[in-house]
């Protein structure tokens, strides 16, 4: 959608770690923080994998990483052409 009208804010729900995002659940649709930012979220909702961490701080640390490396390989991707 974001190549079609690249102005529209996205929000993407459904947020899920690697190691969970096959793991069913009342989601239907999951994908990975460094997915969702890749493709071009520029939001994303992260409930469960937080809230049911037993080290939530450590699961945020994780989706920081995987948001901060989606966004500079997007950022390369785009200046390479």
């Amino acid at each position: 959608i974001k190549e079609i009208f690249p102005e529209l804010i996205t929000v993407v729900p459904g947020i899920r770690l690697e190691e969970n995002v096959e793991r069913q659940d009342d989601q239907l649709r999951t994908a990975t923080p460094y997915d969702a930012v890749f493709s071009g979220a520029d939001y994303i909702v992260v409930g469960r994998p937080i809230r049911e961490a037993k080290e939530p701080e450590k699961v945020c640390e994780k989706i920081l990483e995987d948001v901060k490396k989606a966004l500079e390989e997007r950022d390369a991707q785009k200046r390479s052409g």
